[in-house]
């Protein structure tokens, strides 16, 4: 499949309708403990009000917005603590003993120090695919938007030293948006079609997420099949070679290695500058994250751009966003 654009959401094609020995549901059934598979990120870190109640939570000053709406409704005391341009923290020695702690895998940039604590949250969204094991990557709980990796309709994971529940089932018109805007984007792309229509679709889907008031559903079974025809090799590897090679141009010596590769600009107007030329080409760096909702400050969040290297691509592609950038 040779794609002509750079960005946005996956394609569900044939390739992930067949099982495979190697895959990614075998591979988090045998990496983590306690599993239980919720239908969103957001789903999976309402869940864990339970074990964090009447405690501390210490968030990163640098985080998604879908991150901090469930917490924020469950009524959890949070603190914050900065994140620097190199991804690791600053402020966390007023942390205590029986706080917890929620600690953002980088873009598979892990800040050791912060593991140094008892009670670590952590999210592995962006080091999921990381397969070295010379450091844990996890922490006493651990949460991975698995949708945001995949060509899945939903999916997340929550795994730790206690096993949590969803206390709903699926997603139902969610699920059937997304599965039905995955689908048709890839039919879309073969017909040479306008792809607006499943781009509107999956619009629908994010907002139906968005105003929905309930946390803690189920990941579907569709999904949850779907996870056995990914292979997990394939797609660590293949995002490894990009986010290197990335590396290798850019002369940057990050560890590890993410689905995107971050730029931090010295200056808003600078980013802005570099994604609205990539944009003109059909490539689309999303900003991780705006923080505005926060009331905090870190303008990390008004320099960083982040560009998308996952196993859809190849030097093709990679060599095409160095040479824009120059």
């Amino acid at each position: 499949m040779v794609i002509s654009t750079i960005g946005g959401e996956h394609y569900l094609t044939p390739e992930f309708l067949t099982y495979k020995d190697k895959n990614v549901y075998d591979f988090i059934i045998s990496r983590y403990n306690n599993v239980s598979f919720y239908a969103t990120g957001r789903d999976a870190i309402f869940r864990i009000v339970e074990v964090v109640r009447d405690r501390i939570l210490w968030l990163p000053d640098f985080l998604c917005e879908s991150i901090y709406k469930p917490l924020k409704k469950s009524g959890v005391a949070v603190k914050f603590y900065h994140v620097k341009d190199d991804f690791r923290d600053q402020g966390t020695d007023k942390v205590r003993k029986t706080d917890f702690v929620y600690i953002i895998n980088y873009f598979g940039l892990v800040d050791e120090a912060l593991f140094r604590f008892e009670n670590t949250i952590v999210d592995i969204t962006h080091s999921f695919i990381i397969f070295d094991n010379d450091f844990n990557y996890t922490g006493k709980i651990s949460i991975c938007s698995l949708r945001k990796l995949l060509p899945i309709p939903d999916g997340a994971l929550l795994a730790g030293y206690v096993k949590i529940e969803p206390t709903y089932e699926i997603r139902q018109s969610f699920v059937e948006k997304r599965t039905f805007g995955l689908l048709s984007r890839y039919y879309s792309y073969l017909n040479k079609f306008s792809s607006d229509e499943n781009f509107y679709v999956l619009k629908e889907a994010e907002k139906l997420l968005d105003q929905s008031g309930t946390y803690g559903y189920s990941m579907s079974y569709l999904s949850q099949n779907l996870l056995k025809c990914v292979d997990f090799q394939q797609i660590a590897q293949k995002t490894k070679e990009n986010y290197d090679y990335l590396k290798m141009k850019l002369k940057k010596h990050y560890p590890g290695f993410s689905q995107y590769f971050p730029v931090v600009f010295s200056s808003r107007e600078e980013r802005d500058n570099a994604r609205q030329k990539l944009g003109k080409k059909g490539i689309f760096c999303p900003v991780h994250w705006d923080t505005s909702f926060l009331g905090v400050s870190n303008d990390l969040s008004y320099r960083i751009m982040s560009i998308p290297c996952d196993y859809r691509y190849g030097v093709s592609h990679t060599g095409k966003i160095i040479n824009i950038l120059g």
